[in-house]
């Protein structure tokens, strides 16, 4: 089994493991323990390189909760007795992989999951347990008992918003998402874990957001600040799974990046940029 790990490489497999696959993560500074719930998402963002199927009728996919369990155990063995060749500590159990994880009903059992196995581990504060999501199941009551365990384990909620503008929702995300539902889902799960707001800005076509939707986006921000923890911007990073002829994907530059960072801290948010 392969235990080379990289900033720059970012596998969504590890040996023949099913669910468990540990990375190197940027936006978390060090290793982080990946768990892939469902191979496809209902969203199918341009910019996105992880190899899934794109399908929005999909029913909940059941999953292996004794194999996800075995395979998580496995991998934090390895790494609590320093098997891994990195010098990185753990930061992070992250239910994030190549689909939409709130797309699995079962998610909540595997929180409980990861609370068995930090207890087990003896896991401190500074290993987080994260929830990365686009939010599209957050209003739903089985999701929202699912984030009401992960706050129990040191949780945080990670909510991708890549524009508050639905046209341009439509162009990068390819979706169709309602301002009124993201707004009430980030009121909601705010009150019961720790929420985040993450957000990928890039060049599309050679051409960076605009200056007024850039301006939504900060409106936007202002509006929640009060239920929100902070903020996290990055870019594009790697080759899109399903790259187009007729769509062109590069990043952001490190000093867009800072400017607009530092307009989020002047509205009082906390915010951080990733290159």
């Amino acid at each position: 089994m392969n235990q080379n790990l990289h900033y720059e490489i970012h596998e969504f497999k590890f040996g023949k493991l099913k669910y468990i696959y540990p990375v190197i993560s940027r936006r978390l500074g060090g290793l982080s323990v990946g768990i892939n719930l469902v191979n496809y998402c209902n969203w199918d963002c341009v910019y996105c390189d992880a190899p899934k199927t794109v399908n929005n009728e999909s029913p909940p996919q059941k999953i292996d909760l004794e194999l996800l369990e075995k395979e998580l155990n496995e991998v934090l063995t390895l790494i609590i007795t320093h098997k891994f060749k990195i010098k990185s500590k753990l930061k992070s159990i992250t239910v994030a992989g190549n689909g939409e994880p709130t797309l699995c009903n079962e998610i909540g059992e595997v929180f409980k999951i990861i609370a068995n196995a930090r207890k087990k581990y003896s896991l401190s504060s500074d290993v987080k347990t994260l929830l990365i999501t686009n939010g599209s199941r957050l209003e739903e009551e089985i999701i929202q008992n699912a984030i009401r365990i992960l706050a129990t384990i040191n949780g945080e909620v990670w909510f991708k918003i890549d524009s508050i503008i639905e046209s341009s929702i439509k162009r990068i995300n390819r979706t169709r998402v309602n301002a009124a539902n993201i707004l009430n889902s980030i009121e909601v799960i705010s009150r019961i874990c720790n929420l985040y707001i993450q957000t990928c800005f890039f060049k599309f076509n050679n051409t960076l957001p605009s200056e007024a939707e850039t301006c939504e986006y900060l409106i936007f921000l202002s509006s929640i600040k009060n239920f929100i923890k902070g903020v996290y911007l990055y870019t594009s990073s790697r080759k899109p799974f399903a790259s187009e002829e007729d769509v062109r994907i590069e990043p952001a530059s490190l000093e867009y990046l800072q400017e607009l960072n530092s307009k989020i801290l002047q509205l009082g948010i906390k915010s951080k940029f990733f290159k």
